[in-house]
């Protein structure tokens, strides 16, 4: 369904002065002549400023191909920069880059899930690929595989954490290692090791 224009465009002095071969509010080229014809009927119309402020308004919705209110589109542009008005086009619906701006419709948060999704794939391939794992389990068990430590203080001292976080990441380990017979952290540390060379082989 079309919206009728507003009310104050029927008093603008541009009506019925356009036709289909000529319009010199929106030139083909950047024609200084015909900038100059449109500005000239813009500066004796009664309408101006609601027609620059309508088109300020709308900048964040369509983009400014035309002069508007005597001002071209940069002209608009910088206008509406000095008003704090939007002056680029919002994202359109079912997009990430909406979904950051505050949209939290079923699109947007669609569009935000799959890149998120892509994006833990992305790092989870750049981790196989060597570069640093980003959980401290996952450094835990990493160390575990490409070294020999003999305790969580050591392991703690290799990746700059506290041993007792270590020590937390171990328990873990060795709870959801059942296999392991002797219920102690060295046990644990060589259960993990076993994990994470079959990851890694």
């Amino acid at each position: 369904m079309l919206l009728a224009p507003p009310e104050w465009t029927r008093r603008a002095a541009c009506q019925g002065l356009t036709s289909g071969d000529w319009d010199p509010w929106t030139p083909d080229v950047d024609s200084s002549f015909q900038w100059a014809v449109a500005r000239r009927v813009c500066a004796r119309c009664p309408v101006r400023l609601d027609c620059a402020l309508d088109a300020i308004a709308q900048l964040e919705d369509v983009a400014a191909h035309s002069m508007r209110g005597g001002l071209t589109p940069v002209e608009l542009k910088r206008v509406a920069h000095r008003l704090d008005q939007p002056t680029r086009l919002r994202a359109a619906h079912g997009s990430r880059s909406r979904y950051v701006a505050g949209c939290r419709c079923s699109r947007c948060r669609h569009a935000h899930a799959v890149y998120e999704h892509d994006r833990r794939l992305h790092q989870s391939a750049k981790e196989g690929a060597g570069q640093r794992p980003r959980t401290l389990t996952q450094r835990v068990v990493n160390a575990l595989s490409t070294t020999a430590p003999r305790s969580a203080r050591e392991i703690a001292g290799r990746l700059d954490v506290k041993t007792k976080a270590v020590r937390q990441v171990l328990d873990r380990l060795l709870t959801a290692g059942t296999a392991v017979a002797a219920g102690d952290r060295d046990g644990a540390i060589l259960w993990a090791r076993g994990v994470a060379d079959r990851r890694l082989a």
